[in-house]
């Protein structure tokens, strides 16, 4: 059960989000969201809001706030091409919403599996340079990555061969010179 301080701390953390952004809350909407939050603890609420106050410039959902808290709604299906469909976004939200200089907070935003499709392409740092004419075919290609990693689930990546030797890389640099190395014919 809440106290009425903790109600009044999440009404200002939600009154200060609904100021900064360009269409403010009602009333009837700040209300319903205290309202769905109260079943949740408010040491992952108030660090949340915070959190939400500094980065976004929209007044959150219901679902934005308990994604900013780790919680997955229970409706909520887990579908590999929903989910897919929804990181896509995050990415793309989070270009504007963080841009180049913030790729610690986008990360947050994004979760693990949408920072894993930003390492798959080449990094934030050119995530964030895509151009708006190409944003709809990244985030395309965001999403059929996101449902590849989100179908794998934890199965590991095939492996890669070993690397090679010192003498396998010396007696590759000797035939790229043009030499045939002497120790090749000794291993017949």
């Amino acid at each position: 059960m809440m106290t009425q301080l903790e109600r009044d701390q999440i009404l200002q953390l939600l009154a200060l989000l609904s100021e900064q952004s360009p269409q403010p809350a009602t009333r009837t909407r700040i209300l319903f969201t205290i309202e769905q939050l109260t079943a949740h603890p408010i040491a992952k609420i108030l660090p949340a809001l915070k959190r939400l106050a500094i980065h976004s410039r929209t007044f959150p959902t219901v679902g934005e706030i308990l994604a900013e808290m780790g919680i997955r709604k229970e409706t909520e299906v887990q579908n590999p091409a929903e989910d897919a469909v929804a990181i896509a976004g995050r990415i793309s939200t989070a270009i504007s919403k963080f841009g180049a200089w913030g790729p610690r907070d986008a990360r947050q935003y994004i979760g693990e599996v949408g920072w894993e499709v930003v390492n798959m392409s080449c990094g934030w740092d050119q995530v964030c340079k895509v151009s708006d004419d190409e944003l709809g075919m990244m985030t395309a290609q965001w999403r059929e990555k996101a449902k590849a990693i989100l179908s794998r689930g934890s199965r590991p990546l095939p492996g890669l061969p070993p690397p090679p030797t010192d003498r396998g890389l010396r007696l590759v640099k000797e035939l790229s010179e043009g030499r045939f190395p002497s120790d090749i014919a000794n291993d017949s």
